[in-house]
């Protein structure tokens, strides 16, 4: 995934990415000869060469017959839908993991590609993976941003043959978004229910979406009042934004202001509404949460939960003014009410335990798992969606059809087992001039540095605990058992039921 967190005032768009691997695979030739292609992919294309011509050759017959329109629509169309998670999938008699792998960077390619022509055309990316890509216009109207995806799209697709045959479908227009990750991230979106979104977009009205993975660690009456309070924070700046550009529309067009005097104006507002509103607010919440017996010990128990403070006000301070100061422009105003909120809990702005820490990092995300039903490929966060929380049936995003948590943790046992194996094979690097060892025989590099591992045994440790911690957290049992052994055998004292 490529994130790029930060709050935006002008128009985002959600785009939907289709059949990115089979157009990788049809136009594999073209990804060759666009870019210089690595040692890696040379070595790789000399070992599956056979068998990637073969099934580029049987890739380009489905997707041809796909396209024809005959008879053999329906079935070569079925094909293309199942190919990339027969080349995954172990039990398939596809698999190869070399070409499988192979694939997977001229995916790889041809997504950087995509992405490096968006990013040339003015646009920035929010968020992207290989099924979606978050982007942000600099457009302040629906209308205007509608037409710039309309010549972002043409102007992708016009100057490449591997990209005019994506399909990039806009899938929701973000007028206001606020966005620190896919699992933490909240926006106002314009409603399109009764909208048809290949005719014209109209402004408003505007929905509120959330999801927000951070104030799960908090208790349920803290975790709404922070939702609320970075939600009233958003429904007020888009409602500024909403009348101020509907002034400036009903103005003649000679005297509108332009695009950088109209966010100059959100930024005003956006502080003022800080100092004169949210910070009293927030002054009442801590307030409210150091009076109650408790209150400071109450963080729920969940993976990544220890990178957190037991201090429930605290965190609630850090987590909140971290969200609001992912717009550049807020930093000094965020950092004074910070340091306002800070002195009600006894600390001070610079204190070590005052800067905050995502415990996000402890997520565990399986990406690429393809659904057996409807074939959608989706990433599973096993931590921080709620959809796959320990309580719920764990089933598809799309078509809703259960997933086998067998499956699901049979994969896990495997990751964890390449993790392992990646640990031991791994090279070491000069701490100096940063260059891998080539024999065995030599103590120190010829530049006199000392060698080390490229992942610390301390690294490894952490990983292992965090994976304990989500068996644990999931009741998976065999995971559980396999973890706590590889924890054991590096000479943890952790055990089982640490959390």
């Amino acid at each position: 995934d490529i994130n790029w967190p930060g709050m935006y005032l002008t128009y985002s768009v959600d785009v939907e990415l289709a059949h990115l691997e089979v157009i990788a695979l049809t136009y594999s030739q073209v990804i060759m000869e666009s870019d210089i292609t690595t040692l890696q992919m040379q070595q790789e294309s000399t070992q599956v060469l056979t068998a990637f011509n073969i099934l580029r050759e049987m890739v380009s017959c489905w997707y041809a017959d796909a396209l024809s329109g005959s008879g053999n629509a329906p079935a070569g169309d079925y094909l293309l839908q199942h190919v990339f998670r027969w080349l995954k999938s172990k039990n398939s008699l596809l698999y190869d993991p070399a070409l499988y792998r192979f694939v997977l960077q001229l995916v790889k390619k041809s997504f950087t590609m995509l992405l490096q022509r968006m990013l040339k055309l003015g646009s920035r990316i929010v968020f992207a993976n290989f099924q979606r890509v978050v982007i942000n216009t600099p457009k302040v109207s629906v209308v205007e941003a509608q037409s710039y995806l309309k010549f972002l799209t043409s102007a992708v697709q016009q100057d490449n043959l591997l990209l005019q045959r994506l399909q990039l479908t806009p899938v929701a227009y973000y007028t206001t978004l606020t966005w620190m990750d896919r699992m933490n991230h909240i926006m106002y979106k314009v409603d399109m229910t009764d909208q048809d979104p290949d005719s014209d977009v109209s402004e408003g009205p505007f929905l509120p979406e959330k999801q927000f993975a951070l104030g799960r660690y908090f208790p349920g009456d803290v975790s709404d009042r922070m939702e609320g309070s970075i939600l009233l924070f958003m429904t007020a700046i888009t409602n500024f934004k909403d009348e101020l550009l509907k002034a400036e529309q009903s103005k003649p067009q000679a005297d509108q202001c332009s695009r950088d005097a109209f966010i100059a104006a959100c930024e005003k507002y956006m502080k003022q509404y800080v100092d004169k509103h949210l910070q009293q607010r927030l002054m009442n919440d801590v307030e409210k949460m150091i009076t109650v017996p408790g209150a400071r010990y109450s963080m729920e128990k969940r993976p990544g939960s220890a990178l957190l403070t037991e201090d429930t006000p605290l965190e609630y301070v850090k987590g909140i003014c971290h969200v609001l100061s992912l717009y550049p422009a807020m930093t000094s105003c965020v950092s004074t009410m910070k340091g306002n909120l800070l002195k009600l809990v006894g600390l001070k702005a610079f204190d070590r335990d005052a800067k905050f820490v995502d415990p996000a990092v402890a997520s565990f995300c399986l990406s690429d798992v393809a659904c057996s039903f409807c074939n959608n490929v989706m990433d599973i966060d096993l931590v921080c969606d709620d959809r796959f929380a320990p309580n719920r049936e764990w089933a598809c995003i799309v078509c809703q059809q259960p997933f086998s948590r067998d499956l699901i943790e049979a994969h896990l046992v495997d990751q964890l087992g390449l993790f392992l194996m990646a640990y031991q094979v791994q090279d070491l690097k000069c701490m100096k001039c940063k260059q891998v060892k080539a024999d065995y025989l030599q103590t120190y590099c010829s530049c006199s540095g000392e060698y080390q591992t490229k992942t610390s045994p301390q690294q490894m440790i952490d990983k292992i605990r965090n994976i304990l911690q989500i068996a644990e957290y999931h009741s998976l049992q065999w995971l559980q058992e396999v973890s706590a052994w590889a924890l054991q055998a590096t000479g943890s004292e952790s055990v089982v039921g640490e959390s």
